[in-house]
């Protein structure tokens, strides 16, 4: 409607930068500030405008919503289509960005103006550290890249830290369940599956980008099911049947699975 319609043209006209400390925040120098009442901004094309409370506080959120959504460390716009040489080739190895610092930061400062304080950062009450952010990244994709030459022990140990130094993201949780079901330790695996999966619906985005977040939400319930059906003690952790399929298990219609009225 006509509201959405002007929330749109603000998003792309208002120079965000001056809201909230918003480029300080991203920057490192500051955190965000909280809003004081109405602002006047520099608009693209008027000079300026004063802006409500409100209306900065969406437009805020949206531009998380939209850094969030192409949060990777290679990027098509910041480093491609707004360099006039790139020097790195596009698109990467899908390493994720150092970001959520500043989201969270945002979030904060914002979340009294906002209609519905969404549930990231825990209502928006907790701020991440771009060291914590970083260091949690790094073990995270340490695994990711050096997995056939650790240990499970040592995937898991840095997982864990990962986990520690960054609880927002469901991830890391999801490759520890595989690492516990490996291991044959279906209660942690099912209990990192669940923990995957409510942090993937309360983000509802994925983080590590190299999958999209249907395949991240569909893997981690699958692993959710595979180890409830292990602690059931079930023959098998997939429901099978009948063909058997290329790992010589025998296949199932999904159609089965589920009861029809």
């Amino acid at each position: 409607g006509s509201e959405a319609e002007a929330l749109t043209w603000l998003f792309g006209t208002v120079n965000r930068d001056m809201l909230c400390n918003f480029r300080n925040s991203v920057t490192k120098a500051e955190s965000a500030s909280t809003i004081e009442g109405p602002a006047v901004i520099t608009h693209r094309l008027n000079g300026t405008i004063t802006m409500s409370e409100r209306d900065i506080a969406n437009i805020l959120m949206v531009t998380i919503a939209d850094y969030l959504d192409q949060m990777v460390d290679t990027n098509g716009w910041k480093d491609h289509h707004q360099v006039d040489v790139p020097d790195v080739l596009y698109p990467g190895d899908g390493k994720p960005a150092v970001a959520l610092y500043w989201m969270s930061s945002v979030c904060r400062a914002i979340r009294d103006h906002l209609e519905v304080v969404p549930l990231v950062f825990r209502r928006c009450t907790e701020v991440l550290s771009h060291a914590d952010e970083t260091a949690a990244r790094d073990r995270y994709w340490d695994v990711t890249l050096h997995e056939k030459k650790m240990t499970a022990d040592r995937q898991i140990e840095l997982l864990r830290e990962s986990v520690s130094l960054n609880p927002h993201v469901g991830e890391p949780h999801l490759l520890l369940s595989q690492l516990y079901f490996r291991q044959g330790d279906y209660l942690a695996a099912a209990t990192e599956a669940r923990e995957s999966l409510e942090k993937l619906y309360v983000l509802a985005s994925a983080w590590d980008k190299r999958r999209s977040y249907g395949q991240w939400v569909g893997f981690a319930r699958v692993m959710l099911l595979r180890a409830n059906r292990r602690l059931l003690d079930m023959s098998h952790s997939l429901p099978v049947t009948g063909i058997e399929n290329a790992g010589g298990l025998p296949l199932v219609s999904l159609s089965s699975l589920f009861q029809t009225s």
